[in-house]
């Protein structure tokens, strides 16, 4: 991806649109939901640990 930043990466990933010549099944969907569900938990826990490190 050249020179495209780390968070726009992230930032696609979560907005991209559906192709919808691929097939979709139930394990798919899953596996989506998981890999958006922790790279949101891991963030969290970063912008977390930055917080603490700078006001506490």
């Amino acid at each position: 991806m050249g020179n495209a930043s780390p968070f726009r990466e992230v930032v696609r990933y979560f907005f991209r649109k559906k192709n919808t010549a691929l097939p979709s099944n139930a394990y798919l969907k899953a596996m989506h939901f998981i890999n958006k569900f922790s790279i949101a938990v891991f963030l969290l826990a970063v912008l977390y640990l930055i917080t603490k490190h700078l006001f506490l």
